[in-house]
Order: structure tokens, then sequence, then C-alpha cells
């Protein structure tokens, strides 16, 4: 479903406080978007996640999310796969 940064924020602090998860977009410009507004303008942490990142942003990405270093990782679609959703709920 479509919703605002704001409304995501909202989701994230009143239902999911306290726990990760990956938030799915359909675009790369789009994840690095939401990630920045969900860390500038919420103060969340949050990083993206896509194909055309650096393979060492990448393992940075993957690391600090596995670890507990970082709340939410805002991921294309076609990503999914590699996270899995084993390690946590998706947001949407």
């Amino acid at each position: 479903a479509k919703c605002t940064t704001e409304q995501l924020a909202a989701i994230i602090r009143e239902n999911h406080k306290g726990e990760t998860g990956i938030v799915y977009c359909y675009s790369r410009q789009m994840c690095e978007n939401v990630a920045q507004a969900l860390r500038e303008k919420h103060g969340l942490s949050a990083e993206h996640y896509h194909a055309q990142m650096d393979r060492l942003d990448k393992e940075r990405v993957q690391n600090e999310w596995y670890h507990d270093e970082l709340r939410v990782v805002v991921a294309t679609v076609r990503l999914s796969l590699i996270f899995g959703e084993s390690r946590a709920d998706s947001y949407t």
C-alpha cells in the first residue's frame, strides 16, 4: 500500500517500536528518498538498499541490520529475497 513517509514513520513508531523491519519500494530512487526522509525528518535509523549500491555499502547495511544497529532497511522489491521475511516483518 502507498503511504507518505509521515504515515510510514507513524506506523513504525506506533506499531513496531523496538523492532527491525524492511520497507519495500519499487525503485532505487524511491528507496534512497524514503530512507533519507525517515532518517532526517523522523529521526529513525534507516538506510536504503538496492542493486546499484557498491558491494561494501551493501555489506555494511546488511551487517548493521543483522546486528540490530540499523532498525529499518528500505529496499527494492526485487531484493526482497536477499533479506527474506524470516528476519523481521515488512512494515508495509
